[in-house]
């Protein structure tokens, strides 16, 4: 016997592949998300932040400001921004450093160069200056000790990552999950000969149908 799907169902298969598409597409993305600010977190921001606390009790040497200037950089997309480009000497037993590290999380740029020549200004070529060094890497050395929210910029920037990926995927994987729930609980009804309400309209539909064939065949019999 040939069923009649209810339209309703129809429209609901419709939308319900619209909705799987959709979350298939969203889960990737969410999930790529997600992993991006998560790594950034760990490997940049983290270490980042760790590194700026525990230069306060770093051992620091003499050293000499090598240049000092005010870069700038032209984006087509955010127009011209400045940075200051500090570079500076030490010596450590003997060695000779180099670095342009003037604070963890300052070395950002800006669209407004007085920031950059502020910081020229402030560490000018052959000033002297008090340099502190990582004892396990003298290669890791900044001029300023301590944090500052530039420091915690990159754990602000990671996070916005994270959080939009993780608002993404965790709704998304639930949505599946009650979906399939639902799929696996529609098929074992049906398998267990439980009618859902489309398939009792199909049957009334189908039925009426022969009803009305059976009349006619009646009325055509008559009418000979």
């Amino acid at each position: 016997m040939h069923v009649i799907p209810h339209p309703a169902d129809s429209l609901w298969n419709r939308r319900a592949g619209n909705t799987g598409c959709g979350m298939m597409i969203a889960l990737p993305m969410g999930l790529l998300f997600a992993c991006v600010g998560g790594g950034l977190l760990y490997f940049w921001a983290i270490p980042e932040i760790r590194q700026a606390k525990a230069s306060v009790a770093w051992p620091h040497v003499t050293g000499e400001v090598k240049s000092s200037e005010v870069i700038s950089k032209r984006d087509s997309e955010h127009g011209t921004s400045y940075q200051a480009e500090i570079l500076y000497s030490y010596s450590i037993e003997g060695e000779e450093f180099e670095n342009n590290r003037v604070a963890y999380g300052a070395n950002w740029s800006s669209n407004k160069p007085s920031g950059a020549r502020k910081t020229v200004k402030q560490f000018p070529v052959g000033k002297e200056v008090e340099v502190y060094y990582n004892p396990d890497d003298p290669y890791d050395s900044t001029l300023t000790t301590g944090t500052s929210w530039f420091t915690y910029f990159p754990a602000m920037f990671a996070g916005i990552f994270l959080l939009v990926g993780l608002a993404i995927f965790i709704p998304t994987t639930v949505m599946l999950i009650l979906g399939g729930m639902g799929i696996a609980y529609g098929l074992s009804t049906t398998r267990n000969g439980n009618n859902l309400p489309s398939d009792n309209w199909s049957q009334d539909e189908n039925r009426n149908r022969s009803e009305f064939e059976n009349n006619s065949s009646d009325d055509g019999f008559e009418n000979l």
